[in-house]
């Protein structure tokens, strides 16, 4: 599973699931990192510890 975190113009963070070379799907959509975090944390199981400093995928939007 890939997932990607974006956000926007808004300030409004997405997360994204990755399903093909150009398809994805926005699993979850927050102002709020925090939020978008815990989303992630539970897709990809809760043993792993992610805080935003490691998260080297977001995308800004026009």
């Amino acid at each position: 599973m890939k997932l990607k975190i974006t956000k926007d113009g808004n300030g409004v963070y997405s997360l994204w699931e990755i399903t093909g070379w150009f398809d994805k799907n926005c699993v979850f959509c927050s102002r709020r990192v925090s939020e978008v975090l815990d989303q992630m944390r539970s897709r990809i199981g809760s043993g792993i510890e992610t805080s935003l400093a490691e998260v080297t995928s977001i995308e800004e939007g026009a």
